[in-house]
């Protein structure tokens, strides 16, 4: 909802939950229907979505990685 930020993307959003058949007053109830998520309400998701042998990767470099500058790179030899 944050990138609604102009009438056209307002429009699309608009037309997306009618595609998604979701409710006329969605974009009035969303909010409210994210924070009324428990932990224990998204277990039962989770485990349905990630319990099948899927992996979940997370790409970066950790924290106190990120922290460092990276190391220049050795030079190519021929």
């Amino acid at each position: 909802m944050l990138a609604v930020d102009s009438s056209s993307k307002l429009a699309q959003a608009l037309l997306q939950y009618r595609q998604d058949k979701l409710p006329i007053d969605y974009i009035e109830k969303r909010n409210a229907i994210v924070d009324a998520v428990t932990l224990d309400g998204a277990r039962p998701a989770a485990k349905r979505l990630w319990d099948q042998g899927l992996l979940t990767v997370v790409v970066g470099r950790a924290p106190q990685a990120a922290a460092q500058p990276a190391a220049a790179p050795a030079p190519k030899s021929n």
